[in-house]
């Protein structure tokens, strides 16, 4: 349109007076549909990039939040994997804790039954000194009961063989209530 009134107008000017007019009159119109249909193209074309825009932001929207949405979960997954591994971490340091005080204990246990079984040896071998001792005590006592049995024996034997004898002559002997 704006080629066309500029030929019409450029055109008009090789006439008359009027036709000149006309040609600015046209070139005026011209002038004015031209700017009133750019204005009308103008708003078109910005309410389709307000609305570009709008859907631009709202996709942005929607792609921030989903985002957003997804970084929470992950933050809150980490901070649930976090919390279990504290948890986690003291249970596993109080069990340490626990382990530390019965090796703690285990070895305590074991010096007190090392500085037992020391004492236990040394009395073991105190007694069996001890039960060499009596033994051979024992030893020496049977021998000398076994000698005083031999001796018992032999002056009984003695004793008995003297005794046949000696009745004849005690049958002979008179009481001394009766000898005076």
């Amino acid at each position: 349109m704006l080629i066309t009134g500029t030929g019409l107008a450029l055109g008009s000017t090789f006439g008359s007076a009027w036709l000149v007019r006309a040609g600015v009159l046209v070139a005026v119109l011209t002038g004015v549909a031209v700017l009133v249909l750019s204005r009308r193209r103008m708003r078109r074309m910005s309410e389709e990039h307000t609305h570009e825009l709008a859907a631009e932001r709202a996709s942005s929207l929607a792609a921030s939040q989903r985002h957003h949405r997804e970084s929470m979960e992950m933050i809150s997954r980490y901070s649930e994997q976090i919390s279990t591994l504290r948890t986690t971490k003291q249970a596993q340091r109080a069990l340490m804790n626990g382990l530390r005080s019965d090796l703690r204990d285990s070895m305590k246990l074991e010096h007190v039954l090392r500085s037992n079984n020391a004492e236990l040896i040394e009395t073991t071998a105190r007694q069996r000194h001890r039960i060499a001792q009596l033994e051979s005590s024992l030893a020496g006592q049977e021998m000398e009961l076994a000698r005083l049995r031999l001796s018992f024996a032999k002056r009984h034997y003695e004793a008995k063989s003297h005794v046949g004898r000696l009745v004849p002559i005690l049958s002979r002997v008179k009481p001394t209530s009766e000898v005076g």
